[in-house]
């Protein structure tokens, strides 16, 4: 079997179309795997690693996609050449679209999250800030938070 770059040239046997889906395979493998230790971070509140995965995910989602490029560049060989190859690709990047919407339900989970927390503590903390003010008939009514403004903040140093 000759040495050739997989994804660069054109298959033109049945070993080659094999060995360039495998490096497909290979890619999809690497994308997928890093994406299930994100999902998994960020469902274990462990956001750090999962932040710290963002570099190497953002990679492997590139070489994947340039290896899908380059598969649909060379589809016609690889129909005649390795047809039960393509068939098996095709179904595990169906598996990793149904991985890559796992882990963005599970991203918008702790988005959603996070956002409610976020809310319930401003809330708390402006529940206790609300003034007393004298209304019609000398009423006291507190003032709507609607109407209150945040206090500006000045620099001194300009």
């Amino acid at each position: 079997m000759m040495n050739v770059p997989p994804l660069q040239t054109t298959p033109q046997s049945p070993e080659e179309a094999e060995q360039f889906c495998a490096d497909v395979m290979a890619k999809l493998d690497a994308f997928e795997s890093i994406l299930a230790q994100e999902t998994a971070h960020v469902a274990a509140a462990r956001l750090g690693e999962s932040f710290a995965l963002t570099d190497k995910k953002g990679e492997a989602a590139g070489a994947y996609l340039q290896a899908v490029e380059a598969m649909k560049r060379q589809i016609g060989p690889l129909k005649k050449l390795a047809p039960e190859l393509l068939f098996r690709l095709k179904e595990r990047h169906e598996a990793l679209k149904s991985a890559l919407q796992h882990n963005m339900r599970t991203l918008a989970t702790v988005k959603a999250v996070s956002e409610k927390l976020l809310r319930d503590v401003t809330a708390d903390t402006l529940k206790g800030k609300a003034l007393d003010t004298y209304g019609s008939g000398a009423q006291m009514t507190p003032v709507r938070r609607e109407s209150m403004t945040a206090p500006l903040h000045l620099s001194k140093r300009f």
